[in-house]
């Protein structure tokens, strides 16, 4: 169904509009059709953003998670590990701390595996941190359980990352989106 949303999506739309339309021929289907709009969700890193600018006040290092270098010493971004430009995912496993040089590298690709697999420490770094505050705890794992294959809200983080790196795999074949091969 993702494969061929683009195309299903508006034709369940119009249907629905012209069925009800016929419950009641007071609105027009240009109305229900109004009324069945979908909201766009927003691009939103900023309660990452806050979360890495707290981290930041500890002296213990915290390292981009695609260069590796102590983001303590260089100006950072959030980066969103899948691309929010092919996948609208503001979750907080996919917001990941990074240089604003990585994250300007990598741009709307998809990190290519091997990468996520060199960044597999330090995504675990960041998530373990995640999981750790009681106040996002369940969010994280919810939003994991709910995006991930694979996942549930118990899994342990290795699991969650073992899921987003099938999910990294679905979104290449189905989007054949650009890969990127990390900070040379």
């Amino acid at each position: 169904m993702s494969r061929y949303a683009c195309w299903v999506e508006p034709a369940i739309v119009h249907e629905w509009a012209q069925l009800m339309q016929r419950y009641d021929t007071s609105y027009d289907t240009g109305t229900l059709h109004n009324a069945l709009q979908w909201q766009e969700s927003r691009r939103d890193t900023q309660q990452v953003r806050q979360l890495v600018s707290q981290r930041l006040q500890s002296p213990a290092p915290l390292p981009c998670v695609w260069s590796r270098s102590d983001l303590h010493r260089q100006r950072y971004a959030i980066d969103h590990c899948f691309p929010w430009s092919r996948w609208n995912n503001n979750d907080l496993w996919n917001l990941l701390p990074a240089t604003e040089k990585a994250n300007q590298a990598k741009s709307d690709r998809l990190p290519a595996a091997d990468v996520m697999q060199r960044a597999k420490q330090d995504i675990l770094h960041w998530w373990q941190y995640l999981d750790d505050n009681p106040v996002l705890h369940q969010q994280f794992r919810n939003e994991a359980a709910v995006a991930l294959p694979l996942a549930s809200p118990t899994s342990p983080l290795d699991v969650i990352f073992s899921s987003a790196l099938l999910q990294r795999q679905r979104l290449k074949a189905n989007q054949q989106l650009a890969e990127w091969v990390g900070i040379t």
